[in-house]
């Protein structure tokens, strides 16, 4: 191995005085690499988009950021885009109108139905009344 290269290894994992180590401005300069390689269209689209089905799995707020992936689905029907199942699990009935922000304001029926979104919603703490006692006699 290259001298230069081990050197430069191991400054990245030095501490100094201040008592941090370089290696998280690495990794998450790493990774915003990744991410703005993969924001280019051409890039997104050979390998990223190939998939037939994307499978999206939420709990409670945790399906915000899959709303936002699944309106850019919506606002790109046109364009080539995957089959998507949404399943989403929710401790209350009432938390699954979260859902309603799949449904566009403006574009046309055809959007939705263009995408082939899939949603499959589970409740997970229904409170079911007690049944009543029937009178014996």
């Amino acid at each position: 191995m290259d001298p230069a290269v081990t050197f430069q290894s191991l400054q990245m994992l030095k501490w100094n005085r201040t008592g941090i180590s370089n290696v998280a401005g690495e990794v998450a300069l790493l990774c915003g690499t990744v991410m703005w390689i993969a924001s280019i269209s051409h890039v997104r689209r050979k390998l990223f988009e190939l998939h037939e089905m994307l499978v999206l799995v939420s709990g409670g707020s945790g399906i915000t950021p899959f709303i936002s992936i699944i309106l850019i689905f919506l606002s790109n029907a046109h364009e080539k885009t995957p089959r998507v199942l949404l399943v989403a699990v929710f401790k209350k009935s009432a938390d699954v109108g979260m859902l309603n922000l799949l449904l566009p304001l403006s574009g046309t029926p055809c959007d939705v139905v263009c995408l082939q979104l899939h949603i499959q919603a589970y409740v997970t703490r229904i409170r079911v009344p007690p049944q009543t006692a029937r009178n014996s006699r």
